[in-house]
């Protein structure tokens, strides 16, 4: 039994080695062309511009063409902006959240994530609740 187990995994040992060789570099290919920083940012610049015309509204069509001649600086401003604009909203539903937090609904433990209180009926007349899973 052992010997079989010692010959099994030798063989799958020899057999993996090629594979692992395989996925290795040459270090012979020829080096890859790197892009510049301002070739990079053209290639940015342009991909961002283009968009599919049948899924832009009129008001989109609009803004493209005012966005034509804009620079990265103030593309990188325009998305700063609009995070902050992201994180203003996100804060005031946060608030609208912790408010909803202390109606007893949600602070009160007896109620069970019922919207009214549930009744605490005598023992041989309690009921399964479907809602909460608990029989009360």
């Amino acid at each position: 039994m052992q010997f079989r187990a010692l010959f099994y995994t030798i063989v799958i040992t020899l057999n993996a080695i090629p594979l692992f060789s395989q996925n290795q570099d040459n270090s012979r290919d020829p080096a890859e062309n790197k892009l510049t920083d301002e070739e990079a940012i053209e290639i940015f610049m342009t991909t961002r511009r283009s968009k599919l015309p049948v899924f832009t509204t009129l008001s989109e069509k609009e803004n493209d063409n005012d966005n034509d001649n804009e620079t990265i600086n103030d593309y990188y401003d325009r998305l700063i902006d609009e995070h902050y604009i992201r994180m203003q909203t996100n804060a005031a539903k946060l608030r609208e959240n912790q408010k909803l937090r202390k109606l007893p609904k949600y602070s009160d433990t007896s109620y069970f994530g019922h919207d009214k209180k549930p009744k605490k009926r005598k023992r041989g007349k309690r009921k399964y609740c479907e809602e909460c899973g608990i029989v009360h």
